[in-house]
């Protein structure tokens, strides 16, 4: 059955070097610990054992283990035989419960795992029945023992009673239970409902505590049991104290720190709790309401042998971490040069592909709707050129993340044997890389793949191109002026032509033709020459874009360079840093596992010089040899190999005699070679009117 083990706070002074012992059979899963917060403020559960609710989920029984060892300045709390029999529960206490939150921190604990006890008869009153030979013919008169006192004076005892009605016939006395008040029982519920418990209560609640030897002197025995002055029956402090049912109590004796033995008892102690916990023991040998004596029985040869093994073990390992402190491993100089080596990133555009993105600037005739209407023309042409460059600037994303991928991997990938740096070194490398800081803090590409600039250069050429055809002649226009100009140049050369025709003078009429047609053509080559420069201006603004915007293809593409350069530069500047951090995370590992060493020394030489004390107070010689094996190396950073170190072997299967009646437990080491559990003889006194209402039989 699964154990849960609840050390009090004044028993771990003697815990610490008997935590070994225990650990094998933690990491069989067979028990585990938990920590007790004993303060009077902790009134449930999971404020007293926050621990319990993870160590117990998924367990459908378990029982716990509560240690306890008071120390001499402590002992007055209780009964130096019985250190569970409280004194403030003794002199005057009723056997009822108390229906408060008791004061002792070992009573509340056994009521928040098992429950406030059940309420019962409240107490039995004696009640006498006689026939009074005063009174003829009478029938039998019953009388309580409350009625027979005079006022003002106590209940009389059953020997009292008998005097009192001495003239009567036939006396008998039965008893009338006294039940609880229902303000009583309302209190009663309320301690019930305090210490309500979600999930399986554990099965037994065992207590175990050390106690000082009880005299042994005949004399103050003999004096001891005729010191009775009415009676003596088994001590009631389960019911003085208010233990629910399912507690057992168990006592070590233990002997003072100054006598020889005290280490040896000590181990016997935790031996015997150790087996207590990985054993069911059978509830006829270990009754509630009952304290036993726990012992185990050692066989002294095989510990010796045992731990004289073990001493050898720690031995040895406790040379080789002398061993590393003494000769550390030097680490080899570092040229700081090489770790600055320039990070290749390469940023490739020219593959990009993609189609031109300037606007046409043919089918631009020299009438603004000839052959089709510009305007219709140009916002084509301006929808494709904005979707050709978005397009354009969304391309290089990919090539870009790709080479971003690549100098985040090279920053990342250190070298194969990792690099510890010393404190010149480190400084040297931070001076390297101060001065790079300037040129990665303000990037050259801040200014490239500039969605919103180029969407602004093209809006604006957008807007000029507009108002440019705005200007623009239609056909219609063209034919309505050349017809105008027309009609004036015959209004103007007409009659002059009339004139040099009716002359009959050939020579002026030709002069005045030549003159004519020499009018009409400047007349028209004006025409013409306004209309081509319209085209043009509108052309060269068309050419004015495209140039602008050949030059961000060019950018673009052209960018790849300034890319690689800035993400190369940020590669080794990663890098480097990267180094760094790894040369800190190195040393911290390296401090720690130096420490987790020291650390380990201690407890070994504190676990070896308990060994060796133990194993001169059993009259053996403490033997350490140097061994060989699996300790050629230390790996602190392996805590279940380190802690295994400072255990015993705890061989598996082995078994040891339970008393005397022939059962058999299981041995938690080979050199345990019995277990006792001897029920400790233990009274008090009682009235007489307690011994005739049957207590205690």
């Amino acid at each position: 059955m699964f154990t849960v083990i609840i050390l009090r706070d004044r028993a771990k002074h003697i815990f610490s070097e008997a935590r070994s012992l225990f650990e094998p059979f933690e990491e069989e899963k067979l028990l585990a610990f938990v920590d007790w917060n004993e303060s009077p403020r902790a009134r449930t559960i999971d404020d007293a054992l926050p621990g319990i609710r993870p160590v117990i989920k998924g367990k459908k029984e378990w029982r716990v283990v509560v240690v306890d060892s008071p120390d001499e300045d402590e002992a007055d709390e209780a009964q130096l035989e019985n250190p569970f029999d409280f004194l403030d529960n003794q002199r005057g206490r009723s056997l009822n419960l108390s229906l408060e939150e008791s004061p002792h921190s070992l009573v509340r604990l056994a009521h928040m795992l098992l429950g406030y006890p059940p309420i019962g008869a409240k107490d039995f009153e004696a009640v006498y029945s006689f026939k009074d030979p005063s009174v003829a013919g009478a029938n039998r008169v019953e009388r309580r023992a409350s009625e027979l006192r005079d006022a003002g004076q106590p209940v009389p005892t059953p020997f009292e009673a008998r005097t009192i009605l001495s003239g009567m016939h036939d006396l008998k006395i039965h008893y009338h239970e006294v039940e609880y008040t229902a303000e009583e029982r309302a209190r009663h519920d309320a301690l019930k409902a305090r210490y309500e418990f979600r999930g399986n209560r554990p099965t037994e609640v065992i207590f175990i505590s050390t106690r000082r030897p009880p005299e042994t002197d005949p004399h103050v025995q003999l004096r001891a049991v005729w010191s009775a002055e009415l009676g003596r029956v088994p001590s009631r402090f389960v019911a003085r104290n208010d233990y629910p049912s399912g507690t057992r109590f168990a006592v070590h004796d233990m002997v003072d720190r100054e006598d020889s033995n005290y280490e040896k008892n000590v181990l016997w102690f935790w031996l015997a709790v150790l087996s207590v916990s990985v054993n069911h023991l059978p509830p006829s040998a270990f009754q509630a309401d009952r304290v036993y004596h726990l012992g185990v029985e050692v066989d002294t040869a095989a510990l010796v042998a045992t731990m004289n093994t073990h001493l050898s073990r720690l031995g040895t390992a406790r040379d080789r971490i002398d061993g590393i402190f003494r000769n550390p491993v030097r680490r080899p100089k570092t040229d700081v040069s090489t770790l600055l080596v320039q990070q290749d990133i390469p940023v490739e555009f020219d593959q990009l592909g993609g189609e031109s993105i300037t606007a046409r600037i043919d089918g631009y005739s020299l009438a603004t709707d000839v052959p089709r209407s510009e305007s219709s023309q140009w916002w084509a042409d301006y929808a494709q050129i904005v979707d050709r460059t978005e397009a354009l600037m969304r391309r290089p994303r990919r090539a870009l993340a790709a080479a971003v991928y690549d100098a985040r991997l090279k920053a990342q990938m250190l070298l194969n044997a990792e690099v510890e740096l010393t404190r010149y070194e480190l400084e040297d490398l931070e001076d390297d890389l101060s001065r790079q800081m300037g040129s990665l803090a303000v990037p050259a590409t801040a200014d490239l793949l500039d969605r919103k600039a180029v969407r602004r250069m093209i809006e604006r050429h957008h807007r000029l191109i507009l108002v440019t055809i705005a200007k623009r002649l239609h056909a219609t226009t063209i034919g309505v002026a050349t017809g105008v100009a027309i009609g004036a140049w015959l209004l103007g050369l007409l009659p002059y032509l009339i004139e040099a025709g009716t002359a009959q003078d050939s020579s002026a009429l030709g002069d005045a033709g030549l003159v004519a047609l020499l009018s009409l053509v400047v007349l028209f080559a004006g025409g013409v020459t306004a209309l081509v420069w319209q085209r043009r201006e509108l052309v060269t603004k068309i050419g004015d874009l495209n140039r602008e915007l050949k030059a961000i293809r060019a950018q673009v593409y052209g960018g790849a360079a300034v890319f690689g350069t800035y993400l190369s530069d940020m590669s080794t500047y990663m890098r480097a840093r990267a180094l760094i951090l790894g040369s800190a995370v190195r040393e911290d590992r390296e401090r720690t596992r130096l420490k987790g060493l020291d650390q380990l020394k201690v407890a070994i030489t504190r676990a070896m010089e308990f060994e060796r004390s133990l194993i001169t107070s059993l009259g053996a010689t403490p033997v350490v040899q140097k061994v060989d094996g699996d300790l050629n190396s230390l790996d602190v950073g392996n805590r279940l190999r380190m802690r295994r170190l400072l255990q015993l072997p705890s061989p598996a299967g082995l078994t040891v005699p339970f008393n005397t009646a022939g059962e058999q437990i299981k041995a938690p080491y080979d050199f345990v070679a019995r277990l006792n559990l001897d029920r400790v003889s233990l009274f008090e006194r009682v009235g007489e009117d307690e011994i005739t209402k049957g207590v205690g039989s």
